[in-house]
């Protein structure tokens, strides 16, 4: 049994209990083991290379194992001993020198994705602490507002992409959500701070659209006028364990303090709030001037890698993430092209077509639906209906909102309904003074 088969075998059928259990049927496979924390532990293994200037062999040899070209990933890509042309070809070697299946693997783990539809905490919960977790704290939906203790802080809800900047003796490195290494050599230049790990958004100058310029972020090309806007601050120390004992109030002082006059970075509008509704007042100014919404936290929240309660996201519409599993052709003037999305969430339990696309989104999708198949995207709905004699849900005028190469996990069916939840109060309470 390879790798391979084992791969093709997870992806059988999308339920994540389907998964686990195929997992648990390999725990004792060790090259396994050693192939998914290689694919998704992007802390302890980072190569500096992606396989978009790589070579593929025509033919292959087979003459090593998957095993010895993990060691060679190991032992020379991350540890930076063997870079550039020299690491181009190092490569191509050993997908030469691999079996056509294995070879298929190695290009797997060099773009951190295997292509299995299992984000890292449903591999952890088989492997336990197999992959170290990236750290990022995620906010919680409104219904935990009744964790909120005032006077608290409300902050706008940035519309760029997320970034966390590790600046350690001077060298900086710029992560993704995901842990994904970022090449913004010219924004990174200007970056004069001092130690530890700035959090915040990448937003580029000049250009409202943030599906344009979030794409420009995400791309091999950096745009000019890139900067952040961050709201978070904490030492290298707190950053590599994933969690800080220090109150929010006196991160943010330091963040404040550490990019004085910095030109590229800028803290994000903050206000003190001493109750709920100034909370709101402060979100609806937000949202009648363009922006996406607002962030409401205690003055003493504590940093942790996961979801802090008293985080609390205030959004006007419902969105979670799901993972593509498929395409539809479109009919009429689509004819040729994209018609619709096929998403399933994190659980399995919510499986829906999504549409809703500008025509440059939807020809873009339609000419790249190879390389975008399993990854995530950010859906808006209004609803979720179960069909009669139907095991899942799906979701109600779903419409697409943006890529998330930034996420490497979905949402599942109790956070989805969790959103929708606030989506139907505040619509109701903003159109027509009504509770639901």
């Amino acid at each position: 049994m390879t790798i391979l088969d084992i791969i093709n075998e997870l992806n059988l059928e999308n339920g994540s209990n389907y998964k686990k259990a195929v997992l648990e049927k390999y725990k004792d496979n060790e090259l396994l083991k050693r192939v998914l924390k290689m694919t998704y532990d992007k802390i302890a293994f980072k190569y500096y290379i992606t396989m978009k200037n790589v070579e593929l062999p025509d033919a292959h040899n087979t003459s090593i194992t998957l095993n010895e070209a993990l060691d060679v990933l190991e032992n020379d890509f991350c540890t930076r001993n063997t870079t550039g042309n020299d690491a181009l070809d190092s490569l191509f070697v050993l997908l030469l020198d691999l079996s056509e299946e294995d070879a298929i693997v190695l290009e797997k783990i060099i773009d951190r994705d295997l292509r299995i539809n299992l984000g890292t905490k449903e591999i952890n919960k088989v492997f336990k602490r197999l992959i170290t977790s990236f750290p990022y704290m995620r906010c919680s939906l409104q219904d935990k507002l009744p964790k909120i203790k005032y006077p608290a802080i409300v902050q706008e809800k940035m519309d760029g992409t997320y970034r966390s900047i590790v600046v350690d003796n001077g060298v900086i490195e710029i992560y993704s959500r995901s842990g994904e290494l970022s090449v913004l050599d010219g924004f990174a230049s200007k970056l004069n701070l001092p130690d530890g790990v700035y959090i915040g958004e990448l937003l580029v100058r000049d250009i409202p659209d943030r599906f344009k310029a979030n794409g420009l972020l995400n791309s091999d090309t950096e745009p000019e006028n890139t900067y952040c806007v961050a709201w978070d601050y904490l030492t290298l120390d707190e950053w590599k364990e994933g969690k800080s004992k220090t109150p929010y109030k006196e991160r943010f002082s330091t963040l404040t303090k550490n990019i004085k006059g910095n030109e590229v970075v800028e803290c994000v509008t903050t206000v003190v709030v001493h109750n709920l509704q100034e909370a709101k007042d402060f979100y609806k100014d937000i949202v009648s001037n363009g922006g996406e919404g607002a962030v409401l936290k205690n003055l003493d929240n504590k940093f942790k890698n996961g979801t802090a309660l008293d985080n609390i996201k205030m959004k006007e519409e419902a969105v979670a993430e799901f993972r593509i599993t498929g395409f539809q052709e479109g009919k009429g003037r689509f004819v040729g092209t994209l018609g619709s999305i096929e998403v399933i969430s994190k659980d399995g339990q919510v499986i829906s077509s999504v549409s809703g696309f500008k025509d440059e989104t939807r020809d873009f999708i339609w000419k790249n639906r190879e390389d975008l198949l399993n990854t995530i995207i950010s859906v808006k709905y209004n609803g979720v209906s179960k069909s009669k004699g139907s095991d899942t849900y799906s979701l109600m005028f779903p419409v697409f909102e943006d890529f998330r190469p930034d996420k490497n996990d979905t949402d599942d069916l109790e956070y989805i309904k969790n959103a929708l939840k606030w989506f139907t109060t505040l619509v109701l309470r903003r159109y027509f003074d009504i509770s639901p």
